[in-house]
């Protein structure tokens, strides 16, 4: 019992961490406007559609599992953004196929977990590279500014 609590309960962490990246990127992006960043988030999201409807319902599955989450049913539609969970009663349902992967399900979205965490260390990856990037141009916008301000010669 210990061992399949937690392995659900890393899935769960992984379906979360897997969602501060996405929220990571989407801050640099929106300071950089880096395009091999935007490409690599499109990419993901491609991929990997449902990854912040599905950490939504991790974020809040005490609501979830006892029939009052946002989304599902009795929720007030306005409200969705997301498909309703038709699923009174949420539960994590973890499974695996041969090909390798290992997958959760939560109400109707599902993702698989190898994959999706591959993808993102990619994303973080491209994301680090274009935050360095960005910090780097800002630096050099903010030494020419520095220079002109108390005239002095170019670096």
């Amino acid at each position: 019992m210990e061992t399949w609590e937690r392995l659900y309960a890393t899935a769960l962490i992984s379906v979360v961490a897997i969602d501060q990246v996405l929220a990571f990127e989407r801050r640099v992006r929106r300071l950089s406007g880096d395009a091999e960043l935007a490409r690599a988030r499109r990419i993901f999201d491609e991929n990997f559609p449902g990854a912040k409807r599905l950490r939504d319902i991790v974020a809040h599955l005490d609501d979830y599992a006892v029939g009052t989450g946002r989304r599902q049913a009795n929720a007030t539609p306005a409200l969705n953004t997301a498909p309703p969970v038709l699923e009174k009663n949420t539960e994590t349902f973890m499974f695996w196929h041969d090909d390798g992967g290992t997958f959760v399900r939560l109400g109707d979205d599902e993702m698989n977990l190898r994959d999706a965490a591959a993808s993102v260390v990619r994303l973080a990856a491209i994301t680090e590279r274009a935050r360095i990037k960005a910090l780097q141009q800002a630096s050099r916008e903010a030494d020419i500014a520095l220079r002109r301000k108390y005239r002095l010669p170019p670096g």
